[in-house]
């Protein structure tokens, strides 16, 4: 074939786009002109870590990160990598990096580039927050996940429409800065966040303006005031202990939020903050069409030393409790019952409770199901002992431990279950 007669390289990129990656692999293997023009067309997710020296991650996790490393800078790939080279990767969907430096001499011209991903990820890389805001896709970005979104800030910088998953770690304390950044998101339905500041005194337009589509939360409970307004939010994922009453003073003036479905929560408890019948009741009344409830209460060191309520009188409780959610799908409770030392900074086996005093588990399991016949899922994790009952369309897993090394082998398999680690156990 002659030079002339040949077809661009442009051409065939647009081509191989519309083949399966299969495909692409195939085709990668039978030329090597063909390899060099579908290689683009492999990246589809571009991942990768720089630990610090004083960042310590263990051994298996830097032996992974360190075979990735030499991948990405082996010389069939490092010419792919760089903000320029990643933009013009037609395939790539996915983007996380941490403490990446931008490569000495490139240019960036966020007027030229467009990187065109659905996912995006950066963490420690507060320099780069701005470099790359300019260079997204309002397109096509459906998540994004910042370590400092302050860039948002800036009147220069227009909506991502279509962005339906944002995590932040940081907010500026400017509450006017913080509402120009969340409204950069006007259609966002999962909103995660460790920020701890409160956002009060907002007028109504600003509160109203806030994500007015959230279907889930994950995040302080000082905020929760702002959320719960909302008639699409369905989830709520508090990310830190505190006792009930602050919750309760929180969603003061609010008697029911029947749309929640899901709720977990961390509760710290003490002589003075218990979290027994009173606070089940209300959290009940709170929540009525409830299908996921995950609890765990943990003791609070600060206030009265140590208490935290025995998981055996609480589980008695709950079953005779005539508000349970009969919508209940899924039942997660724990008990962090280390007792504080004042004296010292280590924790001490608290003491097992007396085996006539804890319930037959498997009737708790069956007075549950009897209030709660949609259950598939029960999990209860009382230190001394262990609870796991587990119902899929294929299998029903039960098992139970009556002691801690029990207990904690039975949260292994839990977990080798749960993220497909390990095989499908039926006891």
């Amino acid at each position: 074939m002659r030079p002339q007669d040949r077809v661009p390289n442009e051409l065939w990129l647009e081509i191989f786009g519309y083949l399966p990656p299969a495909a692409h692999r195939s085709l990668s293997s039978t030329h090597r002109t063909l390899y060099d023009i579908a290689r683009p067309l492999g990246f589809a997710e571009f991942t990768l870590y720089l630990y610090p020296y004083e960042f310590q991650p263990p051994q298996t996790q830097l032996d992974y990160s360190l075979e990735r490393l030499n991948f990405w800078g082996s010389p069939k790939i490092a010419p792919h990598i760089g903000i320029a080279n990643l933009c013009a990767l037609p395939a790539l969907t996915h983007v996380d990096f941490a403490g990446v430096m931008v490569v000495s001499g490139e240019r960036i011209d966020p007027a030229g580039l467009t990187l065109r991903v659905a996912s995006f990820k950066t963490r420690y890389d507060y320099h780069l927050n701005d470099i790359w805001i300019s260079l997204l896709a309002r397109d096509t970005l459906r998540e994004l996940d910042f370590d400092n979104p302050v860039f948002f800030a800036r009147s220069e910088i227009l909506p991502f429409p279509n962005v339906q998953m944002l995590t932040i770690n940081d907010l500026p304390l400017n509450v006017n800065d913080t509402v120009t950044i969340l409204n950069k998101f006007p259609n966002l339905r999962e909103f995660t966040s460790d920020y701890r500041t409160v956002l009060r005194n907002l007028t109504p337009a600003q509160a109203a303006s806030i994500f007015p589509v959230l279907q889930k939360y994950s995040g302080a409970y000082e905020n929760l005031h702002i959320f719960v307004q909302r008639a699409t939010l369905s989830h709520i994922t508090l990310d830190a202990g505190f006792d009930f009453q602050r919750l309760a003073t929180e969603l003061q003036g609010i008697t029911t939020l029947p749309n929640i479905t899901s709720f977990t929560a961390q509760f710290t408890t003490s002589a003075r903050n218990t979290f027994s019948k009173t606070e089940i009741n209300t959290l009940f009344t709170l929540l009525p069409g409830l299908t996921e409830l995950d609890l765990k209460l943990i003791p609070d060191p600060e206030r009265d030393g140590s208490f935290t309520p025995e998981p055996t009188s609480f589980l008695k409780m709950l079953v005779s409790n005539d508000l349970l959610p009969s919508t209940l799908q899924s039942l997660s409770l724990e008990w962090d019952l280390f007792q504080y030392d004042t004296d010292s900074t280590e924790a001490n086996d608290p003491i097992a409770p007396d085996p006539a005093d804890v319930p037959e588990l498997a009737t708790l399991r069956a007075g549950l199901m009897a209030k709660c016949p949609a259950l598939t899922y029960i999990f209860l994790n009382g230190f001394h002992f262990l609870f796991l009952w587990w119902k899929t369309s294929s299998s029903v897993w039960e098992a139970t431990a009556h002691n801690i090394d029990d207990a904690e082998v039975l949260r292994g398999q839990k977990n080798e279950r749960k993220y497909g680690t390990g095989p499908t156990y039926i006891c």
